[in-house]
């Protein structure tokens, strides 16, 4: 029948077949990629895929706090727009805020030296690095939550499937070439095979054998070992096949599954489910009302404010999560209903009230015991969450809201804000005015003992605190960690090696 996708509205993926101009069942299935559109492909991608593994080994080899992985961001940007000019892609618009968003987390990545920031910051690299690609050799103009998440699941799918096509790709460019080129390129790849393993023993004796050679390579790669050279070597040819085989699957436009409308579920579902759990939430956001917000903070007997703040923020944390993805799963999963709107306004109203209570146990836990990494995301997770429900109530409302882009706006402009904001150095700057304030100046010092954990990024304020003793052993503690070569030039390393070694010399 005609009304079977209409009557069927859940999303799924479905492998594209040929339409039938007869109706009925497909015909047959796509026809496989042919030889000479893989000679294409290795034609358009190996020599640029190449040039970048290397860039990306320079760059990136144990140095992901350097500042040349802002060059490699500069580098990876210009390298996807060679293969898309070659492919034939229209740069979309919108495309530049990607590419500047990608650029800004590579650049922070050499301005602090938090390594949880940096390994976020990769982390984002690598996912805003998707979302652009998708962006530009896909439609998504109309995509749901539920699509982009199952475009990002394919993306990785097809990479891993394709580590191997490389070769596949070499076999077909030989055959569309003459015989000559085909005993060329076989003796090109052999002799690499070959120089590899032969690089590595003659490196290593020539090292062995000139100290200023073997201050070259060290200075270059801090290479002392043969594991060091295998790593460097592994990390180059892991780089190659993978971007290989991530840029080949989007430049070959593989459309193999296509996203079909099925049906949704019946709305009394969520209701009845929803209904439950909105009464909880209304009565535990009464409970807040008139205990911490009206009743001026008015406690059980028995309670100080640290005990109950300490036993609340974190569980009210992860309802307001739990919430956001109910909300997004009844969104895309249910038929419309008035009531269920209703419903899922009353949800996120009360998780506006939790992320309130939540900050200000945090707000009241920070004063009585410091400020720590982990409270300061606390805060900035319920911030972010916060702006992402106004997307989301927007959502209710509004069918046609394009909420995966609002969300990734909001996540992204509000992690730089995190990325730029150097955590260490303001943690550190509160904790030690709050102490200072609070005790003895003589035992000050210990109580603060756990900002010898902290990064480079707090030594500017360490050292107008800490006495010349303290600041002598953080400043031993560090010295190995500050001693950076030119790949691993880092900003805050630096102003932290300038003010420890005045302070110790």
């Amino acid at each position: 029948m005609s009304t079977d996708v209409s009557e069927t509205n859940q999303e799924l993926l479905t492998n594209e077949t040929e339409p039938n101009p007869t109706g009925g069942f497909p015909m047959r299935p796509v026809e496989p990629e042919t030889q000479s559109r893989g000679a294409e492909i290795f034609d358009l991608l190996f020599r640029p895929t190449l040039v970048y593994a290397v860039l990306f080994t320079v760059c990136l080899y144990d140095n992901a706090k350097g500042i040349l992985v802002a060059l490699l961001a500069i580098a990876t940007m210009i390298y996807c727009r060679v293969i898309e000019g070659g492919s034939g892609c229209v740069r979309k618009k919108g495309k530049v805020l990607y590419e500047i968003l990608f650029i800004l987390l590579g650049l922070s990545c050499g301005l602090t030296d938090n390594t949880g920031i940096i390994v976020f910051n990769l982390i984002g690299m690598f996912g805003v690095l998707l979302m652009m690609l998708l962006h530009d050799y896909k439609d998504d103009s109309n995509w749901s939550f539920p699509r982009y998440v199952a475009e990002l699941i394919r993306t990785f799918e097809k990479t891993l499937d394709g580590l191997f096509t490389f070769f596949r790709d070499v076999r077909a460019d030989s055959k569309e070439e003459s015989g000559e080129r085909r005993k060329t390129m076989a003796y090109i790849l052999t002799g690499l095979v070959f120089a590899v393993p032969l690089l590595v023993i003659v490196s290593l004796l020539l090292s062995s054998a000139d100290v200023v050679f073997a201050s070259a390579l060290q200075s270059l790669f801090q290479l002392e070992s043969l594991p060091t050279f295998f790593l460097i070597g592994g990390m180059l040819v892991l780089a190659f096949f993978v971007t290989y085989a991530g840029m080949r699957y989007f430049v070959s436009r593989d459309e193999g599954r296509t996203w079909v409308e099925k049906d949704r579920y019946e709305p009394i579902i969520a209701i009845t489910a929803l209904a439950a759990v909105a009464l909880v939430y209304l009565a535990f956001s009464g409970i807040q009302i008139a205990y911490l917000f009206v009743g001026n903070l008015k406690l059980p007997d028995n309670y100080t404010y640290a005990q109950y703040a300490r036993e609340g923020f974190f569980q009210l944390l992860v309802v307001c999560v739990i919430n956001v993805g109910v909300v997004l799963v009844v969104l895309g999963r249910f038929r419309e209903n008035a009531v269920l709107k209703v419903l899922l306004a009353v949800i996120c109203g009360c998780t506006y009230i939790m992320i309130a209570s939540s900050a200000l146990r945090m707000i009241m836990y920070i004063q009585e015991y410091a400020l720590t990494r982990k409270r300061v995301l606390v805060l900035w997770a319920l911030v972010t969450i916060s702006i992402v429900l106004i997307g989301v109530i927007i959502q209710i409302f509004r069918a046609g809201f394009p909420l995966f882009k609002y969300v990734m706006v909001v996540c992204a402009f509000c992690y730089l804000v995190l990325s730029f904001g150097r955590m260490d150095y303001w943690i550190a700057s509160y904790d030690v005015d709050h102490v200072v304030d609070d005790i003895h100046e003589s035992s000050a010092e210990s109580s603060l003992s756990y900002l010898n954990e902290m990064s480079a990024d707090a030594v500017p304020v360490l050292k107008f605190f800490a006495s010349e003793s303290w600041m002598n052993g953080y400043g031993e503690k560090m010295r190995e960690t500050l001693e950076d070569s030119w790949r691993q030039w880092n900003l805050s390393r630096a102003i932290a090696r300038k003010s420890i070694f005045c302070q110790t010399e």
